[in-house]
């Protein structure tokens, strides 16, 4: 939603943007499948077919990096690559001094707030929030809550129903202004669960010992 937003705020700017995330696209598929034909970790697994066939895909993406298109971005790339520690990935977004993470590209687009939401939605589905489940039975022993607790599931499906509603209305925005009230009303009639904070109250969740 973040970047899709950041993709579609400057019209103007579109086309550098798009060129940005498609290079960064590509270096990221050139990084992976260098790493698994070269690294030693997989060399003893590879069989002579799947590293030919690792080392014809990352050919083609080479030849997709050099095309005269890119040349603009790639320059842009390299110098901001010398800025960044070495294995650190470029974000296209943060192209042409644009902003370095996530946290800022919320704030850049004015939906700071949101990635709060995200942040905390984050922690519980990849169970960065774990710690918080520790406590202690009455005798003192402890005890924790299982990995990924469900009780946070309606929020989880909230959060993330409310996101692609926004990013569906900011797509249709940007491609097809003229059907974005017909979305709305179609939204506001389908999804009133959303609308009036009523969805948690229609997850059941079962826990099975």
């Amino acid at each position: 939603m973040f970047q899709l937003k950041y993709l579609v705020s400057d019209t103007q700017a579109i086309g550098d943007k798009v060129m940005a995330y498609r290079y960064c696209f590509f270096k990221e598929q050139e990084k992976l499948l260098r790493e698994a034909s070269e690294g030693k970790a997989l060399a003893s697994v590879l069989s002579l077919t799947d590293k030919a066939r690792f080392g014809s895909m990352l050919t083609e993406i080479n030849d997709q990096l050099r095309r005269d298109e890119f040349s603009e971005i790639a320059s842009e790339y390299s110098k901001r690559k010398k800025a960044k520690k070495p294995r650190k990935s470029l974000h296209w977004y943060s192209m042409y001094d644009g902003p370095e993470n996530l946290r800022d590209l919320s704030t850049h687009i004015g939906l700071e707030y949101v990635y709060i939401l995200y942040k905390i939605g984050s922690s519980a589905i990849h169970a960065g929030d774990g710690i918080n489940g520790v406590t202690s039975l009455s005798d003192g022993s402890p005890i924790t809550k299982p990995i990924r607790w469900a009780e946070k599931l309606p929020y989880l499906c909230k959060t993330a129903c409310m996101a692609l509603h926004s990013a569906v209305e900011t797509y249709l925005g940007a491609v097809s202004p003229n059907t974005v009230q017909e979305y709305r009303a179609w939204y506001e009639q389908n999804m009133p669960e959303l609308l009036n904070d009523s969805l948690a109250d229609k997850i059941s969740i079962t826990i099975h010992p």
